[in-house]
């Protein structure tokens, strides 16, 4: 083909990657974190502060989690464009998205000076469903994941080139040092990467090269370093990770019981070199790695957390599980520079995941990168086995588009009218509807009590109430950290969020209250319920405890739920 078609091509696919990804974008409940982040920028935007009061922040606190800044400050600009809004809290993650279907196009051709190829991994990037996934959520991970393709293609610029520039090399250590604003999966990442880029430079100038970007990206990260190496930078991994796991104690404890309980002379010896924490962080850690890089996880059932991956669907298409087995194999025997790159990449990927104790996409995302490579690798030595046959290729290759586009209208059919409704409390328990109704008659009411059972609703408030931020900073009164570090809100001006029953408030005859509740058909003093979208689950109740005496005085009940 001629360069204009390959570009018309590609404009193409970023083009239906951008519409895939905005299309029907409302539809989806926020989590309770996009929103955290969302009125982050909006209180960036309207006071320079976050949400604690704190000015232009490289640490958002937010409830206990310390957020990275870069994906919040990039959500100002469209905070301030489209409103506090579903839209300007995931567009700089479409956005994103969007921008590396182009750098995985340019990435592959480095790579393989293959344009075929080329186009086969940035369709792959713009239709499958792990990137379409992550580009309609408001998650740091995807915007990392851009960030660090470009890093590593300008750092390939340099590697490949004859007349390799400096202002690459650098500008490849601000591309790396931006992913530690943003995620921090890629943190630990980013020191191997560098190792590996080292060890493929074939001169002494590359060498020189690649120091100054690792010296470059060290400069860039050192206004963040305090928050790195501080309690906060551990924050994250301490709520997580699989060494502050207490289940992993308790096991440890409980197989060494029985082992005593069964044996108290011999036993327990050999049963404390076998039950262990380094064996038990070990085991945990490799069945994690493995599970991350496996087809089943790949190909056949997905991330297991809902909000992250489509149930019906795993992160890149069933029909690809061939290819990306071949493509593999051809790395691993090609073994030039772009193999190694790739395969580097591919067997780092999942450490994050593992560090963790589970398989899950966000935290491997950069896994995607070598994937979708391999997988269109694979399909290009397919294609190069049959190349001298060529009626069976115009079949082979009819049928794999064919295959392929009824996989992606299934895919995006399901995302768009079924996965939202489906599944929508595993975003948010409570729909935004509750809160617009709140909002309505709150002014009737000298409290609002919130169940706990609704984690964080305090943001929830915030956000789709858009509460001015100086008069958030100012009313918000939080708990003490629990055992995990993280923070809660106990009130919220008038919003009060706490374990309290309905009936410990029902006798306070000083207060009008209306208490948000989970389903409990044994309350009265209905106001309102919220379902689900079909209609017969009940998500959450509005409950006024003056109605609900009334009605109790009523039936002559009173006295004896209020002695």
């Amino acid at each position: 083909m001629k360069i204009t078609k390959y570009l018309f091509l590609l404009s193409l696919i970023i083009f239906l990657s951008f519409l895939f990804r905005l299309f029907r974008i409302d539809q989806i409940r926020l989590t309770h974190d996009e929103m955290s982040i969302g009125y982050n920028a909006y209180s960036i935007l309207k006071t320079a502060k976050d949400e604690w009061g704190r000015f232009l922040p490289l640490d958002f606190e937010a409830f206990g989690d310390h957020k990275l800044p870069l994906y919040i400050y990039t959500a100002v600009p469209f905070v301030y464009l489209f409103g506090l809004s579903e839209l300007s809290v995931k567009m700089p993650s479409i956005l994103a998205g969007v921008i590396l279907v182009a750098l995985i196009y340019f990435l592959t051709k480095k790579l393989l000076k293959n344009r075929n190829t080329a186009l086969l991994s940035a369709a792959l990037i713009a239709f499958s469903p792990a990137t379409i996934q992550l580009s309609r959520s408001g998650l740091e991970a995807n915007l990392a994941l851009s960030l660090f393709t470009a890093a590593i293609l300008t750092t390939l610029f340099y590697l490949k080139d004859k007349r390799s520039s400096i202002h690459l090399s650098i500008l490849s250590g601000i591309l790396f040092a931006l992913t530690f604003y943003t995620y921090i999966a890629y943190r630990l990442l980013i020191f191997f990467i560098f190792g590996i880029i080292i060890l493929l430079a074939d001169s002494r100038k590359k060498i020189k090269l690649s120091l100054i970007s690792l010296l470059t990206c060290l400069v860039f990260i050192l206004p963040i370093l305090p928050q790195m190496l501080g309690n906060s930078g551990t924050a994250r991994f301490s709520q997580v990770g699989i060494l502050n796991n207490p289940g992993i104690v308790d096991g440890i404890n409980d197989r060494r019981s029985f082992c005593y309980l069964t044996g108290p002379k011999y036993l327990p010896k050999i049963c404390k070199f076998i039950y262990n924490k380094p064996i038990a962080y070990s085991e945990i850690f490799i069945k994690s790695y493995l599970q991350t890089l496996s087809p089943e996880f790949l190909f056949f059932k997905g991330d297991s957390h809902i909000y992250l991956n489509n149930p019906d669907f795993a992160e890149f298409y069933i029909i690809l599980l061939p290819f990306y087995l071949l493509g593999i194999y051809t790395a691993f025997k090609n073994r030039d520079l772009a193999s190694k790159l790739i395969l580097s990449i591919f067997f780092i990927a999942p450490i994050p995941a593992a560090l963790v104790g589970e398989a899950q996409i966000v935290r491997a995302s950069i896994l995607i990168l070598p994937a979708t490579y391999l997988s269109s690798l694979g399909i290009t030595q397919a294609f190069s086995l049959i190349k001298n046959k060529i009626l069976f290729k115009k079949i082979f290759s009819l049928s794999l588009t064919a295959i392929f586009i009824f996989l992606t209208t299934s895919y995006l059919i399901n995302t768009y009218y079924v996965y939202p409704q489906k599944y929508d409390e595993n975003f948010y328990r409570l729909a935004k509807e509750l809160v617009f109704e709140v909002e309505k008659i709150k002014n009737n009411y000298d409290l609002i009590y919130v169940s706990d059972k609704f984690a964080d609703a305090h943001i929830l408030f915030s956000f789709y109430g858009q509460y001015d931020p100086s008069w958030y900073q100012e009313n918000i009164l939080r708990k003490d950290e629990d055992s995990f570090g993280f923070s809660h809100a106990q009130t919220l001006g008038k919003i009060e969020f706490g374990s309290e029953s309905p009936e410990a408030l029902l006798c306070q005859t000083d207060k009008k209250i209306l208490y948000i509740s989970e389903n409990r058909k044994e309350s009265g003093g209905l106001l309102k319920e919220f379902k689900s979208f079909s209609g017969v689950h009940v998500q959450a109740e509005l409950i006024d405890t003056s109605f609900w005496r009334h009605e109790l005085e009523s039936q002559g009940k009173l006295e004896t739920s209020c002695p």
